[in-house]
């Protein structure tokens, strides 16, 4: 694989170490943390609207998501725009593409749900 993503230091090429890194970068984002800056309110907050959210909807068994079309959603950002608070950007979407095009593929296929939009937050 291409050049590699740098995660915290070090630079990863082989699809299983780039799994494994965008695994922990996620898991990372969903931990808490005990520093000063972390907002235990508003994460009740966000895990209240997410709860609710996910009470008032329901699977769509009609949507296939295909790994083709999300590359090609992929393929299509703009580049050389800068990442968002997570830091990824359309440069590593784009490296990782082929590995991680078929999960989300999979992911967007079992997500797809249809919202009581009757549901205020």
């Amino acid at each position: 694989m291409g050049a590699g993503i740098n995660f915290n230091g070090t630079v990863y090429r082989s699809r299983e170490d780039l799994c494994a890194q965008w695994a922990n970068y996620f898991r990372s984002l969903y931990t808490g943390s005990d520093t000063p800056n972390f907002d235990g309110d508003f994460k009740e907050y966000v895990s209240s609207v997410v709860t609710d959210t996910f009470d008032n909807i329901t699977l769509n068994p009609y949507v296939t998501v295909e790994p083709s079309f999300v590359q090609g959603c992929i393929k299509d950002l703009s580049k050389g725009k800068a990442g968002g608070v997570d830091g990824v950007s359309h440069e590593h979407l784009l490296a990782a593409s082929g590995v991680i095009a078929p999960i989300l593929a999979n992911i967007y296929t079992r997500g797809c749900y249809v919202f009581d939009m009757s549901l205020k937050v």
